[in-house]
């Protein structure tokens, strides 16, 4: 079975290591669907993104992501993230520990996934997307970089453009997904 994995931005690497960044929100595409337990303390009951519906929901072909479940970070390119347990910094670049037998690659958990309107985000959270180096408008910052990552795939009718600034009109739907470190 392959491993499962989610992308991040380079710039998000550092902050997810910090402990400030533990939160990513995702697009929601066409035909992904929210499962959620009727009864969650039912054995075997989870909270996943379903990308199809069809005989086996909990088939895990179809499962995007899912509750309880650990996922390998890689980056834009998709080659996995590695840190230095040690001094806490993504590798080989910042480390200078020289401990490469103790590198890891980076994991996250997935602790909670909910369905929620773009511009629904609160300041806390956007500074837990990794906004935080926006002291003022984190709100802002975290629109900026959500609309560089989406840009393709928002319609055309919401593109927007005033003095080189995309207006975020557009308020899809997102996956919120909370996490942690692995």
């Amino acid at each position: 079975m392959t491993e499962r994995t989610i992308s991040m931005k380079a710039k998000y690497i550092q902050p997810i290591l910090d402990k400030g960044k533990d939160v990513t929100r995702r697009l929601k595409k066409e035909g992904e669907l929210l499962s959620v337990p009727v009864y969650p303390e039912a054995k075997g009951a989870i909270t996943a993104v379903l990308t199809e519906l069809n005989g086996d929901m909990l088939n895990h072909k179809n499962i995007k992501w899912q509750v309880g479940k650990v996922y390998s970070i890689v980056d834009e390119h998709k080659e996995p993230v590695w840190y230095c347990p040690k001094c806490n910094k993504e590798v080989p670049d910042n480390c200078r520990c020289s401990l490469v037998d103790d590198w890891r690659v980076l994991r996250i958990k997935v602790l909670s996934i909910k369905e929620e309107k773009l511009m629904d985000i609160t300041n806390a959270d956007a500074v837990r997307e990794g906004s935080s180096y926006a002291f003022k408008y984190p709100r802002k910052v975290f629109f900026g970089d959500f609309i560089e990552c989406y840009y393709e795939q928002m319609p055309v009718k919401y593109k927007t453009v005033r003095c080189g600034v995309v207006i975020p009109l557009w308020n899809p739907a997102v996956w919120r997904i909370e996490f942690s470190v692995v």
